[in-house]
């Protein structure tokens, strides 16, 4: 009588549980950080939108749109506020799980006008992590243009 044994004895099952689980330890640190700067540059990303949105919007309107920057902590402000006129776009990355730990830096409110010949104010509102080595500039500089830029350490 033959008799076939097939599968995997308890010592191969253990080592290889062992080297998945040694591989997810040193994965794990690595993966929150990407997450962390995922969150900040997500934020950044829907910032740049809204200004984006604005200054078509001034172009295709032939009006100037003024958007308004509220930082972290100013004016009662959790984790920052930017809105466009009357409300039609706001963006507060405080209170959603997707941008936890995120915020808008600065000491006070101020304004960008995007004006209806494609210009504006410029400015750089600044994106942050709780982590201060994860940050991202929106800069909208005096031709409209708006680019996004990581705020080198």
């Amino acid at each position: 009588m033959i008799r076939s044994d097939s599968g995997f004895t308890f010592i191969e099952l253990v080592i290889a549980v062992s080297i998945i689980a040694l591989t997810l330890a040193f994965a794990g640190p690595s993966m929150e950080e990407f997450s962390k700067i995922s969150r900040t540059k997500g934020a950044a990303r829907e910032i740049y939108n809204l200004l984006q949105q604005a200054r078509l919007t001034a172009i295709d309107t032939n009006n100037d749109v003024v958007v308004t920057i509220t930082p972290d902590g100013v004016n009662g402000s959790e984790g920052g506020r930017v809105q466009s006129p009357a409300g039609t776009a706001v963006f507060e990355p405080g209170g959603r799980n997707e941008y936890r730990g995120v915020y808008i830096g600065g000491s006070a409110e101020f304004t960008t006008t995007l004006k209806a010949a494609g210009t504006a104010d410029p400015c750089t509102i600044r994106v942050k992590h709780d982590d201060p080595d994860i940050e991202y500039d929106v800069v909208v500089n005096g031709g409209g243009a708006v680019r996004l830029q990581k705020k080198d350490s």
